[in-house]
């Protein structure tokens, strides 16, 4: 099992190798929106900065001990990094995108830019958790999906 440095440096390594070769798709003028322009322009102009970012708030969280046992911790096994609160999950603003940290770290560390109607998932169900491995791009259907099962399943109510 890694420690938490060596599993941050990897995800920026990661996170490096997926925006040195980011390419706007041929639909990205048809896809066009302000977040999904702000992004572009960030990993297009500032994509070190960008990591910069990532890193010093991965490196910054609050590092947990892993999920008692309900159907999040079968998806996420290993403890979150919390920052924020349930309630008002951490924000970042670099470079004209403004968005929850957890989002930010999400799809700068994939190099995937937004779509309307697309949410960051926890897997952990913790909305403070900025891990990226507990972290899936998904839709708004998947994300009420997880929280049905983890109610399911006796988890928490993590807004509450």
């Amino acid at each position: 099992m890694f420690d938490a440095d060596t599993l941050i440096s990897q995800f920026i390594i990661d996170g490096r190798r997926r925006l040195a070769t980011f390419e706007r798709s041929l639909f990205h003028e048809k896809l066009r929106s302000p977040a999904r322009d702000n992004y572009t322009k960030l990993f297009e102009e500032a994509s070190q900065e960008a990591l910069a970012n990532c890193e010093k708030y991965l490196r910054k969280a609050k590092k947990c001990s892993a999920p008692a046992s309900t159907i999040s911790s079968m998806q996420s096994h290993t403890g979150c990094w919390e920052l924020g609160t349930a309630k008002t999950p951490r924000r970042t603003n670099l470079l004209g995108v403004s968005d929850y940290l957890y989002r930010f770290i999400s799809l700068t560390l994939t190099a995937t830019l937004p779509y309307d109607g697309e949410v960051v998932r926890h897997l952990c169900n913790n909305r403070m958790c900025v891990r990226p491995d507990h972290l899936k791009i998904g839709s708004i259907g998947e994300n009420k999906m997880d929280d049905i099962l983890n109610g399911y399943a006796g988890g928490t109510d993590q807004d509450a």
